[in-house]
């Protein structure tokens, strides 16, 4: 199993493009919140191994805590702590640095390996 990070980068950059171009457009009114959460317990992740310090997170946790922000217009909702570390790292981390810590400190890169997911014993 391999991390494929595609879509949320795509969903990342269109969100980001989306609120500046509502606000160049005098729409600066409506808000764009984008959520970039970790693990979340809602039977999708069943088996996966938690990295360090980032606890799959109760769906109602999540819900709060994105709803808080979109009240508040925050444009970005990174969920737990480690997802804006993480990207801050990588960011300033030459890249060898960053998957050594990531994936041997963290475990982040073997997280899925025994990775079930919803519904894997319907489709035996």
């Amino acid at each position: 199993r391999t991390l494929i990070p595609h879509p949320k980068t795509a969903a990342l950059n269109w969100s980001d493009s989306l609120r500046l171009e509502l606000a160049r457009a005098g729409y600066g009114h409506v808000q764009v919140t984008t959520v970039c959460p970790a693990f979340i317990n809602t039977g999708m992740f069943k088996g996966v191994k938690e990295p360090l310090f980032t606890p799959l997170m109760t769906p109602e946790h999540v819900v709060s805590t994105v709803w808080a922000g979109m009240l508040d217009g925050t444009p970005m909702i990174r969920m737990p702590w480690t997802i804006p570390l993480s990207n801050a790292l990588h960011g300033l981390l030459p890249a060898h640095a960053f998957d050594l810590i990531a994936g041997r400190m963290f475990g982040l890169y073997s997280a899925m390996d025994a990775w079930e997911g919803k519904n894997q014993e319907d489709k035996k």
